[in-house]
């Protein structure tokens, strides 16, 4: 062990000197700081292909980066649909939450990739949303009515 260390220190303490170029062989030239090329570095990487399958359209914008964003904002944005009518419909909708419950599991198969699964139950929550928002507003239309009957009935028997 002890002649391990003495080989060491006799190296110059296992480190190379500033003069001598990295053991890799890579580095700025002798002499010289790194610095940035008169011209900078050149455009972005770009990965190889043609750019329709990198997403770039006819007139040069680019889709969205992942294939799911653009289901997960629509899963999204049923999400916040599903919680608004539980609540504008005074708890009635117990649909909505199985409907919201589906668009967060179709966000979060969008996240992972399974855009088929994604849209399957992204469908799913949208039928769930808008049947128990429609049966929602016959239930509160229907207890609307019979107050209102009930009140008349009540005046008129006085």
């Amino acid at each position: 062990m002890t002649s391990d260390l003495n080989a060491i220190e006799a190296q110059g303490g296992g480190q190379t000197p500033p003069s001598a170029p990295p053991p890799d062989g890579y580095g700025p030239p002798a002499g010289r700081m790194p610095s940035a090329p008169p011209g900078g570095y050149g455009p972005p990487w770009q990965p190889p292909g043609p750019s329709w399958a990198r997403g770039a359209t006819a007139g040069g914008a680019s889709g969205p980066a992942d294939p799911g964003a653009d289901l997960k904002k629509q899963a999204t944005n049923w999400l916040i649909i599903a919680v608004a009518t539980f609540f504008l419909c005074a708890g009635v909708n117990c649909l909505g939450v199985i409907g919201a419950i589906l668009c967060f599991l179709a966000m979060q198969a969008a996240e992972q990739g399974s855009l088929a699964d994604a849209e399957s139950k992204l469908k799913w929550g949208k039928i769930v949303i808008v049947v128990g928002t429609l049966v929602s507003f016959l239930i509160l239309a229907s207890a609307l009515l019979f107050y209102v009957v009930a009140q008349a009935e009540t005046f008129a028997a006085h």
